[in-house]
């Protein structure tokens, strides 16, 4: 097989940059919420959130994990505000 074939007998790996994680990750944020994600250059005031939506104002980032900081602010507020 020559270089840059893929062995048919191996799984394809698919890699996804950083860049393409985040987007997807404002696109499945804006699609759960009903909103519509506002790309980059159309923010161009800087005070644009990343999900355009009718009643909220949202940012969103993506992580590998919830940090520690977050959960433990959820943690604190009891059961109810967890689950």
């Amino acid at each position: 097989m020559s270089a840059g074939q893929h062995d048919p007998t191996r799984p394809l790996e698919v890699h996804v940059s950083a860049n393409q994680a985040w987007k997807r990750t404002e696109r499945n944020v804006a699609a759960l919420l009903g909103g519509r994600r506002v790309p980059v250059t159309g923010r161009q005031r800087g005070d644009t959130p990343d999900v355009a939506h009718p009643l909220l104002s949202l940012e969103v980032k993506h992580r590998r994990e919830v940090p520690a900081w977050l959960t433990g602010a959820l943690t604190a507020g009891g059961p109810e505000v967890v689950g």
